[in-house]
């Protein structure tokens, strides 16, 4: 379907229009590191007081260690649930509501929501990249959106600057 803008989509849900929303969407399972995302939430608000964390899907096991991070952190007025499942025509509105999409996973998966965050969300923050030229393109965005110095050099000097980046993987991977 066709892009739906940011204050319609928010409108539409009813989320509050002056939040930078970083959405959580899809199932969530263990594997998808829901809880290292809260587990930084308290960092990112620090910097950013108008943050606001969206978890939207269906949770399949106990909701309770992603609660008791909230509960820990004092997160509750800066997380807001919608533990259900989302019908298909509801996801373009969720996935243009935000400003950025996270996906971060613990293993590399096929993964349904970073494809459609590619069609429908502003930004895209995945864990995990299949290659350099992901990367590159990743860097690319960032230069569009932000205008960014240091992305314009990365982008200019693309073949030495590339050996400067490592892969990160999480301990449960290797």
């Amino acid at each position: 379907g066709p892009k739906i803008s940011q204050s319609e989509a928010r409108k539409k849900l009813k989320l509050l229009p002056n939040k930078r929303i970083i959405l959580f969407f899809g199932f969530i399972r263990y594997y998808k590191w829901l809880d290292l995302l809260l587990q930084v939430l308290p960092d990112l608000v620090r910097s950013d007081p108008n943050i606001y964390l969206l978890i939207v899907g269906e949770c399949f096991g106990s909701f309770q260690l992603y609660q008791d991070i909230i509960d820990k952190n004092n997160l509750s007025d800066r997380v807001e649930l919608r533990l259900k499942y989302i019908p298909n025509s509801l996801i373009p509105f969720y996935l243009g509501s935000c400003d950025l999409l996270v996906a971060p996973y613990r293993h590399i998966t096929n993964s349904g929501i970073e494809s459609l965050g590619k069609v429908y969300a502003p930004r895209l923050l995945v864990t995990i990249w299949k290659s350099g030229i992901e990367l590159k393109t990743l860097i690319e965005k960032h230069l569009q959106y932000t205008n960014s110095p240091r992305a314009k050099f990365i982008l200019d000097n693309w073949d030495k600057a590339r050996t400067q980046f490592i892969k990160v993987m999480p301990n449960e991977y290797k």
